[in-house]
């Protein structure tokens, strides 16, 4: 069938011009193979044209026009009252079902609308192979000469066992930039910088079983979708999507993939990347994408190199992205209102494979981006698995010398609260890195990180729940993390570097120990702030001071920590950590021990004792002193009682420091720095050390350790898992 005219399915109306309108219901089947269904005028099949058969000779009624819309054939499947005349506003919607089956084809030239109006309903079927559904391409401008699921209405799309449907974006639009949207489910099509101004319906679309596939050629965008009202057409100035505003009148949008099958969104013929804005897939708040073995692609890959979609190819999500499946794209955004979740059994990969830039800006599109929310929450029996990919080689990559690495940021230093990482038994992979500036928090369970973690210092936070440990199978740098509770376990297979201005927070206790852990090097610099159980207390009232407990360990050396080029802590094997084994009291240099309910615990007969951070051999043990009963004073560093290279090592570590250092730090003559003047004080009185024991080089009685930042806690709750050991000295 060739038609010159808009095809409606289930309309409203008059009965004979007169009395009440009435919602109509309407059904059309196009099935079987050689079914055709077509409305473009300007397509005439080989074997009519052959028979010299014209366009006039095809539809001899003049084409209706489309009064409300614009110009072109377009498929409507429920409205309320008709395309020349619409209703009123108490009119009753339509119901309409198109079904294009068993190879069955619609050829339509315009628009493809379901539910148009509010309280309309249509449905559209596509299923079994060879059956086809195409539309759009008309050259004009306007928002309905694209495919609309829901507009206002509702509408669901359904394309099953190796069906087609195949959608193409309208010409370009015309002055304005904006990107070219081919799709839009449960909503007008957005167009940055012209909020809309109706309010939106209700679309589901599902793509199900191998070789269904549903081609884009043109953005896509999923429920209503709003960007910072200031924004430059064609641009995402809101990167963060922090001051994007959502109304009630926003359209809810639904995309399920599933079983194997496609999702393609490509641009239309003849369009470049840079010709008309970012080619993108937009979820919107009331979005959601439910992916179940299914894959999106966004963009074409090509053969220039491994960056095979670049910055102007973008998922951009303010909803929530779900389930089993894999998603490729060139720039991933999960924006401040965005939602990834990833459940117990489930295995969602995302690859983004635009290049990292070589200098970012605050503007900047990264290939990977979290303002917002990701969960990864499996259970014991059923781990949850999100990997993201890059390509395997970017050589604008400005931090190597590992490659790929600090492109997923995850920010949390703007004026909001975002970028949070939540995982409990789950599986966390990333090529090329985490760099943290903003929150990981694990909450349960056993949980693996199968990639190098960099941690922002002053600005990322990792928290441990209770029970809960996280293995980094990689460098973890600039690492200080949180526990929260007891029986925590943080592990780094590689080296491990604790950040020099970060603080590890980490409540102690015997029974249930909490521990850190490097299978590798160790470097180590800043506070560790703690908080004491209830058996610890008991331990020193009965024992007294002396007593040492394990917080960390390691496989190699112990080094001091040095920042690099791109402010990430690392170790530096010219600072290593003297080995404190058999000293009365040696100090980790540059590592302080903040403990402030100490003295309210333990009662005023304890005032004097405070804790000190020691190495004993492949541990960092915290040892409760009193100085007042002998101990370090300088140039006696190490309180051993002789001053020899140990106390050398001690002011080595620490040279440089200007202000609030102790003699713990090296300082020899008690003015706070620790310079060449407490060199010469050393190298002066190198052998037995006749004053030892008179704690000199302590105010009051305690010494001075820095004062560590707050750091904020979460409320977390999990299951117990790998027992640590405590070891005490003394």
């Amino acid at each position: 069938m060739l038609n010159d005219q808009t095809l409606t399915i289930g309309a409203s109306g008059q009965r004979n011009g007169t009395g009440p309108a009435r919602a109509g219901t309407g059904i059309v089947r196009i099935t079987g193979a050689g079914s055709l269904y077509n409305s473009d005028p300007s397509i005439i099949p080989p074997g009519l044209v052959a028979a010299g058969l014209k366009p006039a000779d095809i539809s001899p009624v003049a084409r209706l026009p489309n009064g409300v819309n614009g110009t072109g054939n377009d498929l409507l499947i429920g409205l309320v009252g008709s395309v020349t005349t619409p209703g009123g506003t108490n009119d009753p919607g339509g119901t309409g079902t198109l079904e294009v089956s068993a190879g069955g084809r619609a050829e339509i030239q315009d628009a493809v609308v379901l539910g148009r109006d509010a309280g309309s309903i249509g449905f559209l079927t596509v299923d079994g192979i060879d059956s086809y559904l195409g539309s759009g391409g008309f050259p004009t401008s306007g928002p309905e000469h694209t495919m609309i699921i829901g507009k206002q209405g509702v509408g669901t799309m359904s394309i099953t066992n190796g069906a087609t449907v195949q959608t193409i974006a309208p010409g370009l639009v015309a002055n304005t930039g904006a990107p070219t949207m081919a799709a839009a489910i449960g909503d007008t099509p957005f167009i940055p910088g012209a909020p809309a101004t109706i309010p939106g319906g209700s679309g589901t679309v599902t793509v199900n079983g191998a070789a269904s596939e549903w081609v884009i050629e043109g953005s896509l965008q999923i429920g209503g979708f709003t960007d910072n009202p200031t924004a430059t057409a064609g641009s995402f100035t809101d990167l963060n999507g922090a001051n994007s505003l959502y109304t009630p009148r926003s359209g809810q949008g639904t995309l399920n993939v599933q079983n194997g099958a496609v999702v393609d969104v490509n641009l239309q013929p003849g369009v470049s990347p840079n010709q008309n804005g970012v080619l993108f897939m937009a979820v919107g708040y009331l979005g959601h994408v439910q992916l179940s073995g299914g894959l999106i692609s966004i963009g074409e890959a090509n053969n220039t190199g491994s960056n095979s979609r670049g910055d102007q190819t973008q998922l951009v999500n303010d909803g929530v992205i779900e389930g089993t499946g894999t998603i490729q794209t060139g720039v991933f955004r999960n924006r401040y209102l965005g939602r990834v979740l990833v459940s117990a059994g489930q295995n969602l990969a995302i690859s983004a494979t635009s290049f990292f830039p070589t200098n970012p800006g605050p503007n900047t599109f990264l290939p990977l981006e979290n303002f917002g929310l990701i969960e990864v929450v499996g259970t014991q029996d059923a781990r949850a698995t999100l990997d993201f990919q890059r390509p395997p080689g970017d050589a604008q990559n400005p931090r190597a010398p590992l490659v790929n690495q600090f492109v997923f940021t995850n920010p949390a230093s703007l004026q909001f609260s975002g970028g949070l990482i939540s995982a409990q038994w789950a599986t966390i992979r990333s090529g090329s890195g985490i760099l943290n500036q903003g929150m990981m928090a694990f909450t349960a369970g056993s949980n693996i990180i199968q990639s190098r973690v960099d941690n922002v210092p002053g600005v990322g936070v990792i928290n441990v729940g209770p029970n809960t440990s996280v293995v980094v199978e990689d460098q973890c740098n600039g690492c200080a993390p949180t526990f929260v509770g007891f029986g925590n376990t943080f592990r780094s297979v590689d080296f491990f570097t604790l950040t020099s201005s970060g603080t590890i927070t980490m409540p102690l206790s015997i029974a249930n120990p909490n521990l850190i852990s490097a299978a590798g090097d160790l470097g180590i610099s800043g506070t560790i702030k703690i908080s004491f159980a209830p058996d610890v207390i008991a331990d020193l009232t009965a024992h007294g001071p002396g007593q040492s407990y394990q917080v960390i360990t390691f496989g190699g050396q112990a080094y001091q920590t040095k920042l690099d080029a791109n402010g990430i802590p690392q170790v530096d094997p010219m600072k290593i950590i003297p080995d404190c084994t058999g000293i009365n009291l040696c100090t980790v240099p540059g590592l302080g021990v903040s403990s402030p309910n100490l003295a309210a615990l333990l009662g005023p007969s304890f005032n004097n004792i405070f804790p000190v951070a020691q190495r004993i051999g492949d541990s960092i043990m915290i040892t409760f002193i009193n100085p007042a009963a002998g101990g370090a004073h300088g140039p006696d560093f190490n309180g051993d009682g002789f001053v020899n290279n140990l106390d050398l090592a001690i002011w080595r570590a620490n040279v440089g420091i200007t202000s609030g250092a102790t003699v713990l730090n090296g300082d020899a003559n008690g003015d706070g720095r620790v310079d060449g003047q407490d060199f010469l004080i050393w190298q002066r009185s190198i052998g037995p050390f006749p004053g030892a024991g008179s704690g000199s080089g302590f105010a009051n009685g305690s010494a001075n350790v820095p004062e560590p930042t707050a750091v904020a806690l979460v409320i977390m709750s999990g299951l117990a898992w790998l027992p640590v050991r405590r070891r005490r000295a003394g």
